[in-house]
């Protein structure tokens, strides 16, 4: 025999031009192999397979409610039955040495295949063939209906039997010299999540005579994209030559994959087989095989990312049966179709699927409105049912028009017994149903049957009324919100509740919180972990405070809540001192550079007239608060004013000399007010006049002192002059070692401060300040002090502790534990001599 050939045959279908090889993406070169799909699809391409085998399997199973037989849901048609016909064929121009010509058509026979047992292979003429596994077993209604010989198809498969005839005729004369019996059985499943689908022809020879049992003949052909299938494309096709006898089949195979990929979108594909029986000598004549119905794939499933295919024109029909695994379900969902609701499988007009998941909210809540917001109230063990389902366009809020609700006697509801197509039914029915029965409708319907925005389907009620109940009753959870609780505002507050569920289910938690009337407006709290009993709450404002812990188990359709009152009390401003030192940082000093007086620093020294700004960052743990800060400058006048972005700031200025301790002072809008805290600032004026003294501090010599200092220019910054002073030998001191004078302050009203260092020991300095009261004489009243003079000296190390006194050990202080303020310092009466006062002319 001449090696077998596969003629390159123009395919004409809708426009469709290719040669077998092209639409195929086949390699024919004598050895039958395939071109193999991309190595990132076998995997894909393997699941589809195990897919096809496995909605095989199940849909030749009996399906069961619980204990409750289903009945069987029969597949939708597609397309007409073919004329069988016995005439021969026009001929065309036969090639040298081809004498006889093939035509091939439908038959007039019946089919002579039936399944296999146990589903695996064919019978044909009573024995079985075609068992292995390279070939996809069809589901039984490919067999049950084959007697249509149209494409039969449910959601994910589809096929068609067919007996056929293959005529061969003389090509001179005519005349029929022989036949080929056969039936093509023809099946195309599709993958709901991988975005494939894939086709096959199984051949079974079941006569032959003549020229038709001739050994030597051969079937071949190619499976390819349809016309106007832009989103399909062909992945591997595998049709290559092979014998066409009785004994054992022939088959092909393809697989195609969708083209869309955009999230939310629909397309369309349809596929193509041709397929030629050959023989040495013959005119070959190309069959195409009978198109399938059209394949949907999408990417629009919620909460879903895979692509997946289906045959949209099979409508699926959810079941339940009354005595089933949700007898109360079946109960209610029957009895609103029995009323006149859309739905019920196969009389009524179908259900359309709705995804919207805010309008099937508002379906739900039109329809059940919850019992805290006046909706009915739920039995322990009960939900609210509602018929048609929130996920569809004929729900309670989206139906159009919108019609009333009504219910049956024996669903615990007060509303109308109505009938009729419009509105929607009402019933409480056992929770734990409610729950798992509807979550098997979305798990083996619309996620299953990739049941999409838009698309049509039925719920099909079977079986006798009144099952039990197979399922003991859920109880919801029991719920704590914990007692009562106070605390402060800013402050976390603890939240003891508790949650439990007597069936031990899973449960979901969440708190939530709102304001009392006595709360400001715009006050916010923060819930720790708001998904556990155990947590805290921290509120940004004072006030009473309601919290709300609200459980869910998996089965009630409210959950279950409880509440309890947080009491939060205002909290006032908060000030931190700044200790900061610009000159010599310590550990001590570094204090928080965000709170507290932050300028002007301690001890820092201004010019009379000079501005004086101070900047005091505070916090307030009631964020919500607004403040107001008051500044006294401490020398008659106040500063006041808001205090936005937690700053208190103001500038001053001062008209004569002094040491100033600067207050501010923060205050809420709950009248919660600041800790006192201040910072004190030296003011010099270079003519405020010459400050002199000279004398014994105490009897018996000791503390002698001498001093006289002075601006020598107005516009002097630094003083000039020097001090003595006897200090108690056993200090080893002299303050006029390597003397300098800081600065020189002297009041309006007689008082004295001078400020200096000294060196006490090669690389130590000592820091001293002399405050000095001038004493009134007889007949005088200003510009000078009451009573005698007076007189303190502050030493201390200012190499080890910076360049003022405050909060460091002194060296020695005659008057300790007074303060630093000239005003305030509190000066000791001297045992004898004076201190003076002089104005004279300065340049």
């Amino acid at each position: 025999m001449r090696r077998r050939r596969l003629r390159l045959v123009t395919l004409v279908i809708g426009g469709l031009l290719a040669t077998y090889a092209v639409v195929a993406g086949v390699a024919h070169a004598g050895d039958g192999t395939a071109t193999p799909a991309p190595s990132a699809q076998q995997a894909a391409i393997e699941r589809l397979r195990q897919q096809a085998i496995a909605d095989t399997k199940e849909l030749n199973a009996p399906k069961y409610d619980g204990k409750a037989r289903l009945p069987e849901i029969p597949p939708a048609t597609f397309g007409s039955k073919s004329k069988a016909t016995a005439t021969a064929c026009p001929s065309p121009s036969a090639a040298p040495g081809q004498h006889y010509q093939i035509c091939d058509g439908p038959d007039r026979s019946a089919p002579k295949v039936e399944p296999g047992p146990d589903g695996k292979g064919v019978r044909v003429n009573g024995v079985t063939v075609a068992p292995d596994t390279v070939v996809l077993p069809l589901p039984d209604f490919c067999f049950q209906y084959e007697y249509l010989q149209i494409w039969v198809y449910k959601r994910r498969e589809a096929c068609l039997v067919q007996p056929r005839i293959a005529q061969i005729f003389d090509v001179e004369t005519k005349a029929e010299i022989g036949q080929i019996k056969y039936d093509r059985l023809d099946y195309q499943a599709t993958s709901p999540i991988d975005g494939l689908f894939t086709r096959q022809l199984l051949f079974f020879v079941t006569g032959a005579v003549d020229a038709g049992a001739e050994p030597g003949t051969e079937i071949a052909g190619a499976g390819g994209c349809g016309e106007l299938s832009g989103s399909c494309a062909l992945v591997i096709s595998n049709f290559p030559p092979q014998p066409f006898a009785e004994a054992g089949y022939s088959i092909g195979q393809a697989v195609f994959t969708t083209t869309l990929s955009d999230r939310g979108t629909t397309a369309t594909a349809a596929t193509v087989f041709a397929y030629d029986i050959v023989h040495p000598g013959w005119v070959p004549s190309v069959t195409v095989a009978d198109a399938p119905p059209t394949v949907r794939c999408d990417r629009a499933l919620p909460d879903d990312d895979s692509i997946g295919c289906v045959y949209p024109g099979f409508l699926p029909a959810h079941q339940y049966a009354r005595n089933g695994e949700f007898p109360e379900l079946a109960r209610h969902v029957g009895d609103a179709q029995a009323s006149g609701l859309p739905g019920g499988y196969p009389q009524g007009p179908p259900l359309t699927r709705l995804t919207d998941r805010t309008k099937e909210d508002r379906n739900r809540y039109r329809a059940c409105k919850p019992s805290s917001d006046g909706g009915y109230p739920r039995p322990p063990t009960k939900s609210c049912d509602e018929y048609p389902m929130a996920s569809t366009y004929e729900g309670a809020w989206t139906q159009s028009p919108q019609g009333p609700a009504r219910t049956f006697d024996w669903c615990g509801i007060n509303e109308p017994r109505d009938t009729g197509n419009q509105g929607y039914s009402v019933c409480m029915i056992d929770a734990y149903q409610n729950s798992v029965g509807g979550s098997d409708l979305n798990v083996a319907t619309y996620k299953n049957m990739r049941v999409i925005d838009g698309d049509k389907f039925y719920v099909q009620i079977t079986g006798d009324s009144g099952g039990p109940n197979p399922n003991p009753p859920n109880y919801p959870p029991v719920v704590n919100a914990g007692p009562d609780v106070s605390g402060f505002e800013g402050e976390r507050v603890a939240l003891h509740g508790t949650a439990t569920d007597p069936e031990g289910d899973a449960l979901t938690i969440a708190w939530t919180y709102s304001t009392g009337p006595d709360v400001d407006p715009g006050a916010q709290c923060f819930i720790g972990d708001a998904t556990k009993a155990d947590t805290g709450i921290r509120c940004t404002d004072d006030g009473t405070f309601m919290v709300t812990l609200s459980v869910s188990d998996p089965y009630h359709d409210a959950p279950t809540v409880d509440t309890a009152l947080v009491h939060l009390t205002n909290v006032e401003p908060r000030i931190r001192r700044n200790t900061g030192n610009d000159i010599a940082p310590t550990p001590r000093a570094q204090a928080d550079p965000v709170l507290g007086i932050v300028a002007p620093k301690p001890w820092q020294l201004f010019r009379v007239g000079d501005p004086v700004t101070l900047t005091t960052n505070f916090d307030d743990p009631g964020t919500n608060d607004t403040q107001t800060c008051a500044i006294k400058w401490v020398d008659g006048t106040t500063t006041s004013g808001p205090a936005p972005g937690y700053v208190c700031q103001a500038t001053h200025r001062y008209s004569h000399a002094g040491m100033y301790t600067i207050k501010p002072r923060i205050t809420d809008d709950d009248g919660g007010v600041s800790e006192a805290t201040s910072v004190m600032v030296v003011v010099y004026d270079p003519a405020a006049g010459v400050a002199q003294g000279n004398g014994w501090l105490n009897s018996g010599g000791n503390g002698g002192f001498d001093f006289t200092s002075s601006y020598p220019l107005r516009s002097a910054t630094v003083p000039d002059g020097a001090i003595t002073f006897a200090l108690p030998p056993a200090l080893n001191l002299n303050l006029r070692n390597h003397q300098h004078l800081d600065w020189l302050v002297v009041t309006p009203d007689g008082k004295i401060a001078i400020k200096g260092t000294a060196e006490r020991i090669p690389g130590q300095n000592v820091g001293f300040v002399l405050y000095g009261y001038y004493g009134c004489p007889a007949g005088v009243t200003t510009g000078c002090q009451p009573g005698p003079h007076r007189l303190r000296m502050v030493v201390w190390d200012s190499t080890a502790y910076g360049p003022i006194p405050e909060g460091v050990p002194a060296i020695y202080d005659n008057r300790a534990a007074t303060s630093f303020d000239v005003d305030q310092a509190n000066p000791q009466n001297i045992y004898q001599g004076l201190i003076l006062i002089q104005h004279p002319p300065i340049g």
